[in-house]
């Protein structure tokens, strides 16, 4: 049996729904900190983004129809980057990490971090 998950895990705590490319990348670059932000296939473009802010945990969830490009600075926290549904990689500190529904990756703090996902994917990061 395939894996399950929620339509929409954290919805009642909505940053961005959008189809607009201009929205989607000023949302990763103001609300959830990205340095760069590139969508591939812009045409069509379904996004949203979901963020919970705890005093020391941040929950993020977000789904998009295109292909992304992002790079994320140095953090003061662990953050865990975990593929719901469709394909990415992550690169930190010089090596790529695959994420797909089977392989997360754990980004210490004071790393920068560049990741990219295909078309069609959701993601879910954890913040620590």
């Amino acid at each position: 049996m395939p894996p399950q998950h929620l339509a929409d895990p954290l919805q009642r705590f909505p940053v961005f729904s959008t189809s607009d490319p201009e929205e989607f990348r000023d949302a990763l670059l103001t609300r959830f900190g990205a340095t760069r932000a590139e969508v591939k296939y812009p045409d069509g473009l379904l996004a949203k983004g979901n963020l919970v802010q705890l005093q020391s945990i941040g929950l993020v969830y977000g789904a998009c129809s295109s292909a992304v490009s992002v790079n994320y600075p140095e953090a003061d926290r662990f953050r865990m980057l975990t593929a719901v549904a469709g394909n990415g990689q992550a690169a930190v500190g010089g090596k790529t990490v695959a994420l797909d529904a089977h392989q997360s990756c754990i980004v210490s703090p004071g790393q920068s971090t560049g990741l990219t996902a295909d078309a069609g994917h959701d993601w879910f990061n954890l913040r620590v």
